[in-house]
């Protein structure tokens, strides 16, 4: 059973036994076990020792322990080291500079995390913890190495304007919901193995300076730009370690982010936009969504971009298959019906194996087709519009079957 601490002299008196009788360590080292913490703390700690000299202790051990108010944590030179605690209030860190090493190990927060504009200058660990709500790490400098090694968020975290100076690791971190990366400032490493991210939902409404700003910084939500951002950085950093299996999953998500962007700007209508941008670029803007959709929507039916090679290969069967049905149609041998003839299905085998070699000739239907049968102008324009289709399919089919590159 956990001792209930409801006031600082308790906390005080804790720490003192458990430095004595306990642990033995240095008067500056204070260590507190198995405890329930129900006031609100600031650290470091002011403490009054036997002879009434007030002592600033600068580190402090939680292990075990529940704390039910919040913890501001302020200016400190020494470490910190929290392990197996629950926090159910805020943890409050803004402004601070942590020159010693802070761990947060197999924690879990359920209130808010803020460390907007605090600098870490030695390692910031986060090993096996949990967070339930939002996380946004507002220009919080990160000046040594910081771990996220099998954390789990619940809710969005954004590295908003965060300097990785150092290298920060995610190795089998969970993101239930979103990460944005976007903004983060990478003079440092990214190190990034196994982790769990999903496609996730954004706000793709019309952003002005200040309506973004609020986003990224005040509530926690990701715009849908920044989310591609994410996926690409991710992506890239796959392949440029070699990993080219690992970057494909980030691949496929960063193009059909860019595919729901095109659609929401196309489909957007906001007075706002037109005034900021002018009506010129308004329509420029639709005209580029359009063509933008066209070629996305096609790499998504045709290989699902890149990925996919059994995709890539039916659909250049069934585009082939659907012109050369329409080139036939528009020579005298054959007539639209709405009865199917398996024999005529059967006659054209050859003919459509023909087809399918973009070089082939006019006469892929036996030597003296064109001889016998008139043939209109459709028919040409149907055939070199099936070459151009079947072409782009074995392209698309090769793409894919090198995924693995």
């Amino acid at each position: 059973m956990k001792k209930q601490l409801n006031t600082f002299k308790e906390l005080q008196e804790e720490l003192i036994v458990d430095l004595a009788v306990k642990h033995g360590q240095t008067v500056n080292d204070k260590v507190l076990l198995n405890a329930e913490i129900l006031f609100p703390i600031t650290l470091p700690v002011l403490l009054s020792d036997d002879t009434k000299e007030e002592l600033m202790i600068q580190s402090i051990f939680f292990r075990d322990c529940n704390f039910y108010d919040e913890i501001k944590l302020e200016h400190n030179s020494d470490y910190i080291f929290f392990e197996n605690c629950n926090f159910y209030k805020n943890i409050m860190a803004y402004n601070s500079t942590f020159n010693g090493k802070v761990r947060f190990r197999n924690c879990e927060f359920r209130g808010e995390v803020n460390f907007k504009n605090a600098t870490f200058t030695e390692l910031a660990d986060f090993w096996m913890s949990k967070f339930y709500k939002k996380v946004v790490f507002y220009k919080t400098d990160f000046e040594s190495t910081v771990v996220f090694s099998s954390a789990t968020f619940y809710e969005n975290v954004l590295f908003t304007y965060t300097l990785i100076d150092k290298l920060i690791i995610f190795r089998g971190t969970k993101f239930k919901k979103g990460l944005d990366l976007s903004l983060a400032i990478f003079s440092g490493k990214l190190s990034v193995f196994d982790i769990l991210l999903k496609d996730f939902k954004t706000s793709a409404k019309y952003l002005d300076d200040s309506g973004y700003e609020n986003l990224v910084n005040m509530s926690g939500d990701i715009p849908i730009k920044n989310k591609r951002e994410t996926f690409r950085i991710l992506k890239k950093y796959f392949e440029n370690n070699n990993n080219v299996v690992e970057s494909l999953p980030f691949k496929v998500s960063e193009k059909k982010t860019l595919l729901k962007e095109q659609f929401h700007e196309l489909f957007r209508f906001n007075t706002e936009y037109y005034k900021e941008k002018g009506m010129r670029a308004f329509l420029t803007s639709k005209v580029r969504a359009v063509f933008n959709l066209f070629v996305l929507l096609l790499n998504i039916i045709s290989n699902y971009f890149g990925v996919a090679y059994i995709q890539s290969a039916l659909f250049t069967l069934a585009v082939g298959g659907l012109f050369f049905y329409l080139t036939i149609l528009n020579s005298e041998k054959y007539v639209f019906a709405y009865n199917w003839d398996w024999n005529i299905l059967r006659d054209n085998i050859a003919g459509y194996a023909n087809f399918l070699i973009p070089t082939h000739k006019f006469n892929f239907l036996g030597e003296g087709f064109l001889k016998t049968y008139k043939l209109s102008n459709w028919f040409y324009v149907f055939d070199i519009a099936g070459r151009i289709a079947i072409g782009y399919g074995i392209y698309q089919t090769i793409q894919a079957f090198r995924k693995f590159r």
